[in-house]
């Protein structure tokens, strides 16, 4: 995954919300949550619905588009 030249990542559902959350806090290292590696590819895009982004803090939160309830976050 960490040569590919860019990563997308689409998750939806609540059952998704705690490992989106863990995968993008940076307290969080590869050892104990895997995904965080995606932190360090430079071209990842990830697209959730609210459900899976529910869990994520508020600056995460405000990158939500109320329109499409999708939240797009370029790493």
């Amino acid at each position: 995954i960490m040569e590919a030249d860019k990563v997308i990542l689409m998750a939806d559902g609540k059952n998704k919300a705690e490992a989106i959350a863990r995968m993008l806090d940076p307290g969080q290292m590869a050892e104990t949550c895997p995904a965080s590696i995606l932190r360090d590819h430079p071209d990842v895009r990830i697209f959730l619905d609210r459900e899976a982004a529910s869990l994520l803090n508020k600056g995460q939160e405000s990158q939500l588009s109320p329109e499409t309830s999708v939240a797009e976050i370029d790493r």
